[in-house]
């Protein structure tokens, strides 16, 4: 996944920009994208429904974020099925369909 992110901000010739983020206690995403107008939160997971809990760290990172960050605050969750979907604050997205997504 991080590859696939990767390749689309370089093909778009944007900088890597791209972070893990885990903390001691609390928060914890697979990746961090600095976007020009958004920081973008992303979880990654490999079942191909959606299950509440693939939403935990999103949210936790949210939470803490949110007032110290001067940008907006995507959230994203990657997984395995085959339809994009809005659940609540969050943008889910198709393995299939992560080079189509801006990640700038």
């Amino acid at each position: 996944m991080t590859g696939e992110i990767l390749k689309a901000r370089l093909h778009r010739r944007r900088s890597a920009d791209l972070y893990h983020l885990r903390e001691t206690r609390g928060a914890e995403v697979d990746l961090v994208v600095e976007a020009d107008e958004a920081v973008i939160a992303v979880e990654a997971k490999s079942a191909a429904t959606v299950a509440s809990d693939f939403f935990d760290g999103l949210g936790a990172f949210a939470e803490r974020t949110d007032a110290s960050l001067p940008k907006e605050i995507a959230l994203r969750l990657i997984y395995g099925g085959e339809t994009a979907q809005r659940r609540s604050a969050v943008q889910v997205i198709p393995w299939r369909e992560i080079q189509e997504s801006s990640w700038v």
